[in-house]
């Protein structure tokens, strides 16, 4: 019906997001399997690796707020385009 409202930037831009939640996820299972590891222990490892994973959980924490933020903004306009 609106041919001049495009959103494919916005939806690519929401798939990228994902992708990172993705990715960060599987950074912070590794950094995980790395600090239960008895091989690279080391003065001070505990705390390094716990701040990575919880750098890694506020970063993930912050992308799922701007996705979600961009999804209620699309349907808002979807829904303003319908009427």
């Amino acid at each position: 019906d609106h041919p001049k409202f495009r959103f494919d930037n916005t939806i690519n831009e929401m798939k990228k997001s994902l992708l990172e939640q993705v990715l960060l996820i599987v950074v912070s299972v590794i950094m995980i399997l790395i600090s239960t590891s008895p091989i690279l222990k080391f003065q001070y490892s505990d705390i390094i690796y716990n701040t990575f994973v919880i750098s890694i959980l506020v970063f993930a924490i912050d992308i799922l707020w701007d996705t979600g933020k961009s999804v209620f903004i699309l349907i808002e306009n979807v829904m303003m385009l319908k009427k």
